[in-house]
């Protein structure tokens, strides 16, 4: 049976949020992403339908579709993240309740 070690419980908190801090990055760069392929693949067409100034919509579309992707994928980042991050301090409240109630 493997001894109890409250360094790996540590450990295995600062690599949650580690990934945590992580994920939010990547939801960002994906919702970018994702925001501009959509507004270049649906959006555009649609103002070159409308007759709206080709110039404008050209820069326009893509930009409104950039922030809003930024922002969907920052909302949804934060929300992964606080789950991983309640995890990481579930396991550092019962290895500091180990902690208190250990047997002298």
């Amino acid at each position: 049976m493997a001894d109890y070690n409250p360094e790996i419980i540590r450990k295995y908190a600062n690599r949650l949020y580690r990934q945590a801090n992580t994920l939010i990055a990547v939801f960002i760069i994906c919702g970018a992403a994702i925001g501009v392929f959509l507004g270049f693949r649906f959006v555009l067409p649609l103002t070159f339908a409308l007759r709206l100034d080709p110039n404008l919509s050209s820069l326009i579309v893509p930009l409104a579709g950039l922030v809003a992707g930024v922002l969907v994928g920052l909302l949804v980042g934060i929300n992964c993240a606080f789950r991983i991050k309640l995890q990481a301090q579930t396991a550092l409240c019962l290895a500091q309740i180990e902690e208190n109630t250990r047997k002298p």
